[in-house]
């Protein structure tokens, strides 16, 4: 209450010497206001004055000019001489206030110049019966409002003529003071020497000037305050009196300014001022005072939550810390001391304790820690034996201005070892089936690679349907073995998703093609539509796109006895290169019961029991294809019956399903490559790191006469490609950038289109540091085209190609070379299972290449020490030293031979050994002779 009191008398102490103020500004302001137009009317008088005296010297001026120009005796002998009409033109420019001329002469002759009502002028010679009295000085008489100015002419020093003009006063005054009347507020009245009103412009009967007592002639300027009596009511004005003197009489000029005029104005205006100030000032008090008052309330309310905090964290079973800047503990609550086993809070509020437990080893790097304040991590803490795992998250806020973290610790413990526990139990599930996968492989490698073999051979008709079941029946158990692994591994989340380029209408051909036997057998129309707006050329994983859709089109084959069955593919959405397209896989089978739709998605499930009886299957193919497209980003559905059956018993279904992928369109640029018809034209800058690594790209486009050099790159090299494309004679037309490990190629793509300079050239990325997502990526920041190392002559070639679209592609094949497959290639494979080296002895054959065998890495020592070899096939399990161990002891030695693992395992873990091995690929069993085919191109080419 004390306080509000104080505040009240400083607010009504602030009101009155406002108040005080406010008056003090508006009586220096009236002062003020008021010897401003003081001034400005004495200016005024003085002004109107002199121009009155400047025009009446003005006309004397030029009737002088005339007598002295002229003799005037030509008047009364010749009408139409000069002078008479000099004499017009002076009426003319001064008719306003001049009624007549005339001119006597010493023989009572009167010419007689005036104008009649019409404007016309009028010339009267005639002579006066009296005798005219001529004076010989300038003369001036005054009669009723009219001056008579005497003007004396002598020739040979005798008085011949008198000029008379007759000056009318009245219209004199009214011409020169009428534009300076603002009605009552400014007006102006002429009084004689002797205080008589001569004129006034105000033209009012009742006025009253109660002044003229105060006005003197002496003073060449007077100031008066006083009132005018006008229509019987006393109006004060601002009178300024100036002396002016006309035809030698001297004149009083009073200038009155009303002072309402302005004063009413001022008050009004300053008492506006005054009271916008006040209202201003009244309700920013209020508003004040409310919030002073809200204040208090806020505050009262946050000491009660203040209080209501401190019990909540107190009590809350989760363990906080607040911290400041420094690490210093500023509170602690029960839970966190009892998580952290510390005995007494008083012990550490104050000092630093997280170098104590606070930091993992994991986040240990060199001899540095990791910031204390890294955020969603684990601790692992022991005190006396006793391990505890904890869940810490830091949140950095502002707590009373200051910035602190808070800190909250829960205990994990069970969860952890729950955790453990399930990870043990998936490691040992993930390394069942690994081995599982190994053991069942390595015999369905022999399988599969004799059965491949023997349909070779010249066999009978029995014979030979006996070994295309063979095939079959392994090439089922394979896919079911591939169908289990695929589920655990996207069970397990290691289930990674290739980013590669493919041909949408060559994947869904082959996918036709690979189902037209079964389809033609059961006499189903099998075909599919892709709409035209959909890109062809796509970036994603076209194994598994190609896996989702056989597992739906073998679906529809499976329990389709007649009709048909219709593919078909649109785009639902596209932004920056990403699509989305919608799948539709229509059949005129058996159909799915609706109470059954909800469950053909889940593992192991299938229609009914009869179903699998019928049509056998695991019910894999459905659970497998929902988890790859959720993987893809997208969403898949069934509905029965489908739009396509017109037949009740066959009622047939719809899946449907939306996958993510990325446009493979060459990118639009406007570079006009017209004239480039050659190759030796594409002068191309190749920018990396090492100018020996690129020396190899150097030489593959000589081979085609393409001009290349290569330069390291430095932060000039972006000032340079912009001076080489708006200066350059001799411009690039194709940059290619090097992707290594150490060497990130995205950086630079950022950098030439930070510059936009990704659209003055044609770009590629020739990358050793391939990694999923650089596909898309590199298509997205406006690479024309990727390549990873190694690569083949044809896939530049190919490249330039398509770059280069106005070259004389037939002419040029004549000239320049393209590799192939070499075909003296000294290759050892090392398998120690007998029927898996059949297996590689046929496939090499099949290539063309005959193999040298090792039993085990031991053997494969042995012979490197021996023979040279082009390229080893490793298998990665065997006994005595597997590959892994050969591997590193090839590499230990110096040796860069090619090593390709060759294995049953297709864990990632696996893989990812292999390569840290030195491996330099890694293909898994049963073997392919495409993909080995590929491997030895890639990495043994030969130039036709």
């Amino acid at each position: 209450m004390l306080k509000y009191n104080k505040l009240k008398t400083i607010i009504v102490m602030v009101f009155i010497f406002m108040a005080i103020g406010n008056f003090v500004f508006i009586y220096l302001g009236y002062k003020q206001q008021s010897n401003y137009h003081l001034q400005l009317i004495k200016k005024q008088s003085e002004a109107i004055c002199e121009n009155m005296e400047q025009k009446m010297l003005q006309t004397e001026n030029e009737m002088n000019k005339l007598i002295y120009k002229y003799h005037f005796s030509i008047l009364f002998t010749d009408k139409d001489n000069q002078l008479n009409n000099e004499l017009k033109n002076f009426y003319s420019k001064y008719s306003s206030y001049i009624n007549n001329l005339l001119i006597l002469d010493s023989a009572n002759n009167i010419y007689n110049l005036y104008r009649d009502q019409s404007g016309a002028f009028i010339t009267d010679i005639y002579q006066s019966r009296t005798k005219n009295q001529l004076f010989k000085k300038e003369n001036t008489e005054q009669n009723d409002g009219h001056y008579l100015l005497y003007f004396p002419i002598y020739e040979n020093n005798k008085l011949i003529f008198n000029i008379i003009i007759d000056f009318n006063l009245f219209n004199f005054l009214s011409e020169s003071l009428t534009p300076f009347l603002a009605g009552k507020a400014v007006w102006q009245a002429v009084f004689t020497e002797n205080k008589k009103l001569v004129y006034t412009n105000l033209s009012i009967d009742s006025m009253q000037i109660n002044c003229l007592d105060k006005m003197n002639i002496k003073d060449s300027v007077c100031y008066l305050m006083h009132k005018i009596d006008i229509d019987n009511k006393g109006i004060k004005y601002l009178t300024v009196v100036s002396v002016f003197t006309l035809a030698k009489n001297k004149y009083m000029l009073s200038y009155n300014f009303m002072i309402e005029s302005f004063f009413s104005k001022f008050i009004f205006n300053a008492f506006n001022i005054l009271l916008f100030n006040f209202i201003i000032l009244l309700v920013v008090v209020i508003l004040y005072l409310k919030l002073l008052r809200w204040r208090d309330v806020q505050e009262k309310t946050l000491r009660e939550s203040e209080e209501a905090f401190k019990q909540i964290i107190e009590l809350i079973p989760i363990g906080i810390i607040i911290i400041d800047k420094a690490s210093k503990i500023k509170t602690i609550n029960k839970a966190a001391l009892k998580i952290l086993m510390i005995d007494d809070a008083s012990d550490i509020l104050g000092t630093d304790i997280s170098h104590k437990f606070l930091v993992r080893k994991a986040l240990i790097v060199g001899e540095d820690y990791a910031s204390a304040y890294e955020t969603d991590h684990f601790l692992k803490y022991e005190k006396e034996g006793k391990e505890v795992i904890i869940y810490k998250r830091d949140i950095p806020l502002f707590l009373k201005g200051e910035e602190v973290i808070v800190q909250s610790y829960i205990d994990v413990t069970p969860l952890e070892k729950s955790r453990q526990r399930e990870m043990a139990a998936n490691m040992a599930k993930s390394e069942f089936l690994a081995k599982m996968s190994h053991e069942i492989r390595t015999p369905m490698n022999g399988i599969i690679g004799m059965a491949d073999s023997l349909m070779r051979e010249p066999l009978g008709v029995e014979q030979a349907e006996q070994v295309n079941i063979i095939k079959k029946s392994a090439d089922l158990l394979l896919n079911i073995i591939n169908d289990i692994l695929d589920l655990s591994k996207i069970e397990a989340g290691k289930m990674v998703l290739e980013e590669i380029p493919f041909k949408l209408h060559e994947e869904i051909k082959l996918i036709a093609e690979l189902f037209a036997p079964a389809a033609m057998e059961k006499d189903v129309l099998l075909k599919y539509t892709i709409d035209s707006d959909i890109p062809d050329k796509l970036i994603g994983d076209p194994f598994r796109l190609r896996q989702i859709i056989i597992n739906l089109i073998g679906n529809s084959i499976k329990f389709t006895q007649e009709g048909q069955i219709w593919i078909k593919i649109s785009k639902v959405e596209e932004y920056n290169r990403n699509l989305v397209l919608k799948f539709v896989i229509e059949d005129t089978g058996i159909g799915i019961p609706k109470e059954k739709l909800n469950h053909i998605f889940q593992s192991f499930t299938q229609v009914d029991n009869s179903t699998t009886r019928k049509y056998g299957g695991t019910g894999l193919g459905t659970s497998i294809a929902k988890q790859l497209v959720e993987l893809m980003h997208g969403e898949i559905s069934v509905e029965s019956p489908s739009s396509i059956s017109t037949n009740p018993r066959y009622p047939g279904a719809v899946f449907t399903f939306t996958v993510e992928l990325y446009s493979d369109e060459p990118n639009t640029k406007s570079i006009d490559n017209s004239d480039i018809t050659s190759f030796n034209q594409i002068k191309t800058l190749i920018i990396g790191e090492n100018k020996t690594e690129e020396k190899q790209i150097c030489d593959t486009l000589s081979l085609f006469n393409v001009p290349a050099e290569s330069v390291v790159f430095q932060k000039s090299t972006i000032d340079i490609l912009k001076k080489n494309f708006k200066e350059g004679p001799d411009k690039y037309k194709l940059i290619i950038i090097r992707d290594t490990p150490t060497f990130d190629g995205f950086k630079l793509v950022s950098l030439m289109n930070d510059a936009k300079l990704m659209d003055c050239f044609k770009v590629w990325m020739i990358s050793s540091n391939d990694k999923v997502g650089n596909y898309s990526k590199s298509r997205r920041t406006g690479v024309d085209h990727y390549l990873i190392m190694p690569y083949e002559t044809s896939e530049l070639y190919n490249c330039l190609c398509e770059s280069f679209e106005y070259i004389h592609i037939e002419d040029e094949k004549l000239k320049f070379k393209i590799s192939e497959l070499n075909p003296d290639l000294r290759i050892l494979v090392a398998e120690d299972n007998s029927i898996n080296q059949k297996v590689a002895r046929t496939l090499f054959k099949n290539i063309g290449y005959e193999i040298e065998i090792a039993q085990n890495g031991l053997e494969v020592l042995e012979r490197l020490g021996k023979y040279k070899y082009d390229i080893i096939f490793m298998d990665v399990m065997m006994p005595e030293m597997d590959g892994i161990q050969a591997t590193q002891e090839i590499r230990r030695n110096g040796n860069h031979i090619p090593i390709i693992a060759m294995t049953a395992n297709i864990a990632k873990e696996e893989r990812a050994n292999a390569l840290k091995a030195g491996m330099d690929d890694y293909v898994t069993k049963p073997v392919r002779i495409d993909v080995v085919k590929k491997i030895l191109i890639k990495l043994f080419s030969k130039e036709l």
